[in-house]
């Protein structure tokens, strides 16, 4: 003789509703933009400061660090580039940086090399230089959003 209690039956309805709804979930973001981006880093807690340049990252410490797809993690990368002002840029000048990658879910950003980009990195203690990546985008942009850089920071003033 077999039954199924009201909770047994609920949890069977539940299993079978994730199997149906997972081919179908899939990532939703807003597409990126470098004034919403702007405007984060404006409004955070933190400090921010929008760089130019290039990231070099070890692709074996990525691998190591980003073990199975779906976890978070970060590694150290070079950054060799110029601080974007309101009245132009900086010296270049090369410093570490720790690129944190984010994930939502099974979706992931990605830790890799990348060039002319600008961005907006995390200002840490005693000058260290952090940058986010997650699978939505909207924290590396072409280095022509220079000029809108500059043109959001006079706007600042």
């Amino acid at each position: 003789m077999t039954f199924q209690t009201g909770a047994m039956r609920l949890s069977i309805a539940a299993a079978a509703a994730m199997l149906i709804a997972s081919p179908a979930a899939a990532l939703s973001c807003m597409p990126p933009s470098f004034d919403h981006s702007f405007d984060q880093a404006r409004d955070a807690k933190e400090t921010y400061g929008i760089l130019a340049g290039t990231i070099d990252v070890n692709e074996a410490k990525v691998k190591q660090a980003s073990k199975d797809g779906t976890t978070p993690y970060s590694v150290m990368g070079m950054f060799t580039g110029a601080a974007v002002y309101a009245e132009g840029f900086s010296e270049e000048f090369q410093r570490e940086i720790t690129v944190e990658v984010k994930c939502y879910g099974p979706w992931c950003g990605n830790a890799q090399d990348i060039e002319d980009v600008i961005f907006f990195a995390k200002l840490g203690p005693a000058g260290s230089l952090m940058v986010e990546d997650n699978p939505c985008g909207g924290t590396f942009f072409d280095a022509d959003e220079a000029d809108r850089a500059m043109e959001r920071l006079r706007g600042l003033e």
